[in-house]
């Protein structure tokens, strides 16, 4: 994983030169800098705010909606490692091939199994419709340098 990301910052750079210093940012070289919101919550974590500015952290700037972002990392955490993979919502229809369907007991999160009804079909064409909408906005092409 890391030697693609840093495979990426090459592919999209400028220049060489600007490659390695996306990369001394990346690594810390340049200096540590995190939003002066997030401090409140890295201090609601034993006084985690505190010790990193100590350890010579540079806190300041940054927008308002920073202090979403451990929230919402928490709250994505939760999503990852609570709820169904689609293994296990489409249990009854066993849509993986050489996979082990004996363990029933672990897919029994009746809320989140489908079913062909109008609950579900309400929430894909959701998310069908906000696809779809997301289609239009203006992308770069990745490798438009080449």
């Amino acid at each position: 994983f890391v030697a693609i990301v840093i495979g990426w910052v090459f592919f999209r750079a400028e220049s060489l030169d600007g490659a390695f210093a996306i990369l001394k940012g990346m690594t810390g070289a340049n200096g540590i800098h995190i939003n002066i919101y997030n401090v409140y919550y890295f201090n609601k974590l034993f006084g985690l705010g505190d010790f990193l500015v100590t350890l010579g952290v540079q806190v300041g700037g940054g927008s308002p909606w920073g202090i979403l972002f451990l929230p919402l990392l928490f709250i994505s955490f939760v999503f990852v490692w609570f709820l169904p993979n689609t293994n296990q919502m489409f249990y009854d229809y066993q849509p993986a091939v050489n996979y082990n369907y004996q363990n029933k007991d672990s897919y029994d999160q009746s809320a989140f199994r489908w079913r062909p009804d109008k609950q579900w079909s309400l929430i894909m064409a959701l998310i069908g419709a906000l696809s779809i909408s997301c289609m239009f906005q203006v992308s770069e092409f990745l490798y438009f340098q080449f």
